[in-house]
């Protein structure tokens, strides 16, 4: 607000919106929702799920943009400044 730029502000308020969106059904599930009475029976109907192998690319190229960006950020700070000024 300090900079006069209001697009700035509202991207970072939709984004904000947005996240607390998303989140909110895994935080109400993971707190408020009342658990089964029986868990045994729950999890014998589900055994035969399995997870995609598919789901571990995005895990393995952000812990990869990771630890490149750690060993060299230099590109991207030189970016941050050019939009700073």
């Amino acid at each position: 607000m300090e900079a006069n730029s209001i697009a700035i502000l509202c991207v970072l308020l939709t984004s904000t919106l947005l996240n607390a969106a998303y989140f909110m059904p895994i935080v109400y599930k993971a707190f408020f929702e009342k658990e089964d009475e029986h868990p045994h029976q729950h999890h014998a109907e589900h055994h035969d799920i399995k997870e995609n192998p598919f789901m571990a690319v995005p895990l393995f190229m952000t812990a990869l943009m990771t630890f490149v960006l750690g060993l060299c950020p230099e590109p991207v700070l030189y970016l941050a400044s050019m939009v700073i000024i």
